[in-house]
């Protein structure tokens, strides 16, 4: 049996999770949901 080892540079693997998730139109619309959720329930809240 032989091991295998692999290297990743985390911040290069972190940039393209963000990417890839931000570049989805799902998850785009429910950062604004979220946004404009927490700014009403800001503004009701005073």
């Amino acid at each position: 049996m032989t091991s295998q080892y692999f290297t990743y540079n985390k911040g290069k693997v972190l940039q393209a999770l963000r990417y890839h998730f931000i570049s989805r139109k799902e998850i785009k619309i429910m950062m604004i949901l979220v946004n404009v959720f927490s700014i009403t329930s800001a503004a009701l809240f005073f």
